[in-house]
């Protein structure tokens, strides 16, 4: 299944909304979901877009997924988790666990 994930984060009140929805081989949404969140930055936002997702995913039954993000930072972070923010990294290191 392909997720589509997407962040937005407010900076003066540090609230922020993620959602996710899966798509079809045809592009068609078939499922979606959203959440309000606190996060420190618009990478942390994007990175509970993804840890969110999966969860979702999950709890559905969903064991084999593909995440799709708009944000080139946050996947550049998965390969070099030493370089984002360590709040940012405890997230990815949550995201890596769901996804063994």
């Amino acid at each position: 299944m392909r997720l589509l994930v997407d962040g937005a984060w407010d900076k003066k009140s540090w609230e922020g909304a993620v959602a996710w929805c899966s798509v079809g081989a045809g592009g068609e949404v078939r499922n979606e979901g959203r959440r309000e969140v606190f996060a420190s930055s618009a990478l942390m936002a994007e990175a509970l877009a993804v840890w969110n997702a999966l969860v979702w995913a999950f709890d559905k039954g969903w064991l084999s997924v593909e995440i799709c993000s708009d944000c080139l930072i946050l996947v550049q972070g998965f390969q070099k988790a030493n370089r984002v923010h360590p709040l940012v990294r405890i997230i990815l290191s949550d995201i890596g666990y769901l996804a063994c």
